[in-house]
């Protein structure tokens, strides 16, 4: 019997059933990014799956990316804010 195409290799069909409730982490980075991380924050919210956890990288922001991802934070537990010195494309750790 061949595997059923929603079944990924190496993955037990028990673990597929599960999928449903698996946490999702949501990786953000973001430089500058006031004009717009609202509006993509927002996209992530109305995503039907719920189980996420939205993780904003700031790469040191000299606008108010911070204070609105902090906005985010404040109401919702599924979402984090990290803030670190300018590290550039590749430096988000």
């Amino acid at each position: 019997m061949s595997p059923q195409p929603w079944i990924s290799r190496g993955t037990r069909a028990g673990e597929v059933e599960n999928l449903d409730k698996a946490l999702v982490s949501v990786i953000i980075p973001a430089f500058d990014a006031a004009a717009n991380i609202r509006q993509t924050l927002n996209s992530v919210l109305a995503q039907t799956y719920q189980e996420i956890e939205v993780i904003v990288v700031d790469d040191g922001s000299s606008d108010a990316t911070g204070a609105i991802v902090e906005e985010f934070v404040a109401r919702d537990a599924r979402f984090h804010l990290i803030r670190q010195r300018n590290a550039g494309v590749g430096g988000q750790s």
